[in-house]
């Protein structure tokens, strides 16, 4: 488990990816556990499926730092402007951090076309950590006259005060920026358009949060696929993302969402993380707070059935991880539902299960 170069067992996972065009892992946050597994995908995925990018659970502006930081390792850098605007966030605890000093060290073995490349979809959360990376977005040439004046606040810190301002100037000076930004106004439109969003989100929907943030999710995936065209992508998400089914009711998922789009229908590939015993410690996402639980996934969410059958075989065979493929001729799996209040099977909801025995909470805060 420890050993991060150790992928034997790995391949478990090769018959269903083959077609797939997105792998997504499903945890609760805050497990230590979930970072060693996280970097093994990514490196077999590397290694074996020419993996090349990885969605991220975190804002644009602070993927864009956290790219600048497995390309090149500069921590002071990433202090001033990541870890500093990051205070009681999940992103602050050295088992998060961890990922992306090992996805740097990883990076510096492979050549420059074959790197890894970070994609931040979520909300910007951090108004000034944003304010932060846009100030390292823009050139260091003198602006056009109609754009000088939101440039100027952009450089003094004042976003989050003139931001309706900056944005109505953006959409009506859209031209000008493009022409003034060259190669980095994908970044910036990014940015800007994921702040306006936050803002409403918050503003305006804060009784239905959840479910209009995977809206949002889904939206920025599509705009920097667009952009990118990727064969393939991999990314770690809590697990309420990954529903393939919605069946917590409300508005759909981000992962209902990309299976509803017709460049993505039936070519997700969705992993759920299980917990037996184990340890979490978490980050409310509208308080903040940091709370530290005991999970037991069979008594969590969906209460999934098949949750106590997978808990006693980890204690038999005495592992602390073991995978289990849902699907396939005779699998026990196949005739499971996955709760009492529903029909679907478990394996219209997962391809895998992870299960995660006395998992270890996080527990060291970087500073």
């Amino acid at each position: 488990m420890d050993d991060i170069d150790d992928l034997s067992g790995m391949e478990i996972f090769d018959d269903e990816i083959q077609d797939k065009k997105i792998i997504l892992t499903g945890e609760y946050h805050g497990v230590s556990e979930n970072n060693i597994i996280q970097f093994k995908m990514i490196k077999y995925l590397k290694e074996n499926h020419n993996l090349k990018y990885i969605l991220v659970e975190s804002s644009y502006s602070t993927v864009y730092l956290l790219n600048k930081y497995i390309n090149t390792g500069e921590n002071e850098f990433l202090e001033q402007n990541y870890i500093n605007k990051n205070k009681n966030s999940i992103s602050n605890f050295k088992n998060e951090f961890s990922l992306y000093v090992k996805l740097y060290e990883y990076n510096k073995t492979l050549a420059d076309e074959d790197k890894l490349r970070l994609i931040g979809i979520d909300i910007e959360k951090n108004p000034n950590l944003s304010n932060e990376t846009l100030k390292l977005i823009l050139p260091k040439t003198e602006p056009p006259k109609e754009l000088k004046e939101d440039i100027n606040n952009i450089y003094n810190n004042k976003i989050s005060d003139n931001l309706e301002k900056i944005y109505e100037n953006y959409i009506k000076y859209e031209e000008l920026y493009k022409e003034y930004l060259k190669e980095n106004f994908f970044d910036f439109d990014m940015i800007i358009n994921s702040l306006i969003n936050t803002k409403e989100l918050l503003s305006f929907y804060k009784d239905r949060y959840v479910a209009n943030r995977d809206k949002i999710l889904y939206d920025n995936f599509i705009k920097i696929h667009k952009e990118l065209n990727g064969n393939l992508y991999f990314g770690q998400f809590g697990e309420f993302h990954i529903d393939m089914l919605n069946i917590s009711g409300g508005e759909d998922t981000f992962a209902t969402r990309l299976n509803k789009d017709k460049n993505f229908k039936d070519k997700i590939l969705p992993i759920c993380y299980f917990y037996y015993n184990s340890k979490s410690l978490a980050v409310d996402p509208i308080t903040y707070n940091i709370n530290l639980r005991t999970i037991n996934s069979g008594e969590m969410g969906g209460k999934h059935l098949i949750y106590y059958d997978i808990r006693d075989i980890n204690s038999i065979i005495n592992e602390k991880v073991v995978v289990y493929k849902t699907k396939g001729k005779n699998s026990p799996f196949n005739d499971i539902k996955i709760n009492s209040s529903t029909d679907y099977k478990n394996t219209d909801l997962m391809s895998y299960i992870i299960m995660i025995s006395n998992g270890e909470a996080y527990d060291e805060n970087i500073n």
